[in-house]
C-alpha cells in the first residue's frame, strides 16, 4: 500500500510539472516547442521507474487538465504528440518490441495523427505559397504525410535517445 501510494505521488508530481509546462507553452510562445519536449521528459521520468499504469493515469489526467486550462489546440498537441506518441515510443522500447513492428506502427499512428489535425484544423495547416515565387505548386496531403513521417521518426529517435539517458537524472531525483 505504501509503495503504490508513493508511486501515485511521484506520478502526480510529474503530472503537475506537465500541467505547468503546458501553461508555459500556452503563454510563453517564444519557447513553445521546448516546453512540449519538457512535458514529454516529465512523462518519461515515471516511465523510467517502470510505473506504467500510474503514468498512463497521469497522462489521462494531464490531458483533461490541459483541455480545461490551455485550450483545444495545445491539448491536442499534448494528447497526441507529446504525451501519446512519447508514451507509445517508450512502451515499445521498454517492452522490446522489434523495430520491424514498431517503426511501421509508429508511421501509421503519425499519419493518423496528421489526418486528425488536417481535417480538424485545416485552416491552421494550410500554407499559402502564392506570395512566394518558388513555383512549387499546390501542396497535397501526401506531401504532409511524407513530412509527418520524417518528423515522427526523428522525434521518436530523439525521445528514445533521451529516455535511454534519463537514468542519471532519474537516480538523482529518486535517490537511488
Amino acid at each position: 500500500m505504501v509503495k503504490s501510494s508513493k508511486n501515485i505521488v511521484i506520478c502526480s508530481a510529474f503530472g503537475a510539472i506537465q500541467v505547468i509546462l503546458m501553461l508555459c507553452a500556452k503563454y510563453l510562445e517564444f519557447a513553445t516547442l521546448s516546453f512540449y519536449v519538457l512535458c514529454a521528459l516529465a512523462l518519461m521520468m515515471p516511465l523510467k521507474q517502470k510505473l506504467y499504469k500510474e503514468s498512463i493515469l497521469t497522462y489521462c489526467a494531464v490531458s483533461i487538465l490541459s483541455f480545461l486550462l490551455v485550450g483545444i489546440p495545445e491539448c491536442f498537441v499534448y494528447l497526441f504528440i507529446c504525451g501519446g506518441f512519447t508514451l507509445l515510443s517508450v512502451l515499445f522500447y521498454d517492452k522490446k518490441i522489434p523495430l520491424i513492428i514498431s517503426i511501421p506502427v509508429k508511421i501509421v499512428i503519425a499519419n493518423l495523427i496528421l489526418l486528425f489535425f488536417y481535417f480538424l484544423f485545416s485552416s491552421f495547416i494550410a500554407i499559402d505559397l502564392s506570395n512566394i515565387n518558388l513555383h512549387i505548386g499546390e501542396i497535397k496531403l501526401y506531401h504532409y504525410a511524407i513530412l509527418a513521417t520524417a518528423i515522427a521518426l526523428i522525434y521518436d529517435f530523439f525521445m528514445i535517445y533521451l529516455y535511454k539517458h534519463l537514468q542519471n537524472w532519474s537516480d538523482k531525483i529518486f535517490n537511488r
